[in-house]
């Protein structure tokens, strides 16, 4: 009898963490996540103030949405912040080959580039990352 009541609360026990485990605060985001970076946004995280100041100096800034992607001559920079979508091997190979032909890349991410959507744009370009833990200060720019 008594047996069968320890099986029972450790079967309790089990039930209890998978839900945990299932249903727990590692499902949930954490509060603290900023949205993702954008040019529609005006927010602080957004980057509509950037797309609205290279307008007002001339540039042809445009979104890439809505159409398919391509790069042309035209095209002197990409900037790409915080992508959220996956860069699929073939947008980054057209991506290596503007930069080969005198492109301008201009890329900020927020995130952990060991998971994030850039992974193949990164491997296109034998390009490595590294995570700094601390800051630091430059005491006196070096010409």
């Amino acid at each position: 009898m008594k047996n069968r009541r320890d099986i029972l609360i450790i079967v309790g026990l089990f039930l209890a963490l998978i839900l945990f485990i299932a249903f727990g605060p590692a499902r949930r985001p954490p509060a603290d996540t900023l949205p993702d970076a954008t040019t529609h946004s005006s927010a602080p995280e957004g980057a509509q103030a950037l797309y609205t100041w290279a307008r007002a100096l001339g540039y042809d800034a445009r979104r890439l949405e809505y159409r398919d992607f391509g790069l042309d001559e035209q095209d002197a920079a990409l900037v790409i912040l915080n992508p959220n979508e996956a860069i699929s091997r073939t947008h980054a190979r057209a991506v290596r080959e503007w930069l080969e032909r005198g492109g301008t890349l201009v890329m900020a991410l927020d995130r952990n580039a060991l998971f994030g959507p850039q992974n193949a744009l990164l491997d296109e370009l034998q390009f490595d990352t590294a995570v700094y833990t601390g800051t630091t200060s430059i005491a006196e720019a070096v010409p």
